[in-house]
């Protein structure tokens, strides 16, 4: 992907994001890496999605073929009615607030 310069990219603590490799990678484009802090799933957006996605299509459900699972969570990816954008903005929540680290 294409990413504009002396660009500051967030990750979770997942170990593939520790990897000297990918580091190094990202450091040698003049990318600052800013880690979130370790348990902190609220602020993670990624981790709302797959909560939301979870309760609207996996909670309760028993899908008796794979098929079934695979169309249910495409299903719920792809909506794109008011009503749906609506649930995932309210999922995401508003009350994110950048952190001064100086």
């Amino acid at each position: 992907p294409s990413i504009p310069s002396r660009s500051v990219i967030v990750l979770d603590n997942a170990s593939f994001h520790k990897r000297l490799d990918i580091q190094n990678a990202i450091s040698s484009e003049n990318h600052t890496l800013l880690f979130l802090p370790t348990d902190s799933t609220d602020l993670n957006l990624i981790e709302r999605f797959w909560k939301c996605l979870k309760r609207v299509a996996v909670s309760n459900q028993f899908y008796p073929e794979f098929a079934e699972f695979k169309d249910a969570l495409l299903e719920f990816c792809n909506k794109s009615s008011p009503e749906h954008k609506a649930l995932l903005k309210r999922s995401a929540g508003t009350r994110l607030y950048l952190l001064n680290t100086a």
